[in-house]
């Protein structure tokens, strides 16, 4: 008999009888939730990396190229598990830190070039515009042309928290 259910049959058995929608809905639940907390440290740190790569002093400028090139260079799996196996071995086997962790340092390197791009796509006359006007430095970014830039990136954000979302499939390495 289970072999002439229909497709419809068998999506209403599995889906609804058997209650199979609560574990999709707590697999949603992990998901969107390991997304969100990389994109939260993918968002700070690439925004730090991002102005270490352009600061004008090379003890913050290499380091911070030195990374960015680093983890964009490994695969995002071999990420996850040099962080499972090597780095957090000892520290947690919660694989949805993990999860964040590695997706969030492996993000940052992403984030940060796309901060920088989005940065060196406004026009340089707003910078001394800025401080033309007796901004300073901090305040000329911040006023004037991070704004303008995050407008350039926020297409390209989007895509990063796409591909975020479905690099958790990839948690199935380690768990």
């Amino acid at each position: 008999m289970n072999g002439l259910l229909g497709f419809g049959d068998k999506l209403y058995q599995a889906f609804l009888v058997e209650d199979r929608w609560r574990l999709y809905l707590d697999g949603l639940g992990v998901t969107l939730g390991i997304t969100l907390g990389a994109i939260c440290i993918s968002t700070v740190l690439g925004m730090v990396l991002c102005l270490m790569k352009m600061s004008r002093h090379r003890i913050l400028r290499w380091p911070a190229q030195a990374y960015i090139d680093i983890i964009r260079g490994i695969p995002v799996v071999v990420q996850l598990l040099i962080m499972y196996n090597v780095v957090l071995l000892n520290v947690t086997d919660n694989k949805m830190v993990v999860a964040v962790i590695a997706f969030g340092l492996n993000s940052s390197a992403y984030m940060a070039e796309i901060y920088r791009s989005g940065i060196n796509a406004v026009d340089p006359g707003q910078m001394e515009a800025g401080r033309s006007l007796g901004l300073n430095y901090f305040d000329t970014m911040r006023f004037i042309v991070i704004p303008q830039a995050f407008k350039a990136i926020l297409p390209s954000l989007g895509n990063e928290f796409i591909t975020l979302l479905k690099d958790t499939s990839l948690i199935s390495v380690v768990g």
